[in-house]
């Protein structure tokens, strides 16, 4: 009775143990949506991970397929290769009732098989302390491939067309306004030119009626 007795109390300070220590992460699911490209290195998305004991303790991560294989999401399949996701840093010391972040990297491979792919990975967060109790926590990470290698490539062949039509464009309106202007002051100087020529016949014009209308005046006075 007193050995039952023992025993009973030995695991309950156990278990009160077990629940006053521990870790909390969010979210719990995440995706990361390639869109037109594989992403390489940082791909923006972060986990918190929160300490919920009163004491200091390590917190390590590492990563696995869903376990068992029937936790799997629907249309998600098992990632070929998981070396292709990182988790930086590799471990962090928590304060008591303190939080840390980690950042997922990718380093997945253009490669035609890996387009148009749904993968599911798990990372597992754990606690560092020893004992019989070990305090994990995975988060699901969603990782959805470009649609096609046609996407990224269509994107890049579209900048590299836009680019230079700009620029042949903006040449082509320097030009434009150039020519505009210069055939303008072409048409200026002839218009001041034919009004400099229109003037002078006048001007040549009115001397000679001056000179005739002299001519008549003396003749006139030589019949008196």
């Amino acid at each position: 009775m007193t050995y039952r007795f023992l025993l009973i109390i030995f695991i309950f300070s156990l278990l009160s143990s077990a629940a006053c220590a521990g870790i909390s992460v969010s979210p719990l699911e995440l995706t990361i949506a390639m869109d037109d490209q594989f992403i390489v290195g940082n791909t923006g998305k972060t986990i918190t991970v929160f300490n919920t004991d009163n004491q200091e303790f390590n917190v390590t991560w590492y990563i696995e397929n869903p376990t068992p294989a029937s936790y799997l999401r629907a249309n998600k399949t098992f990632m070929p290769n998981l070396s292709w996701v990182d988790v930086e840093p590799q471990w962090i010391v928590l304060p008591p009732n303190g939080k840390g972040t980690f950042t997922l990297f990718s380093t997945i491979p253009d490669r035609t098989e890996l387009y148009d792919q749904h993968w599911e990975v798990w990372v597992t967060f754990k606690s560092g302390q020893q004992g019989m109790f070990a305090f994990e926590h995975a988060v699901r990470v969603y990782i959805d491939t470009p649609s096609s290698a046609t996407d990224g490539a269509l994107a890049g062949a579209t900048d590299a067309i836009i680019v230079p039509l700009a620029l042949i464009a903006l040449i082509a309106g320097v030009l434009i306004t150039i020519t505009f202007f210069s055939t303008r002051r072409h048409h200026t100087r002839q218009n001041h030119t034919t009004e400099k020529t229109y003037q002078e016949r006048l001007g040549n014009q009115s001397a000679v009626e001056t000179h005739v209308d002299e001519a008549l005046s003396l003749f006139e006075r030589q019949k008196k």
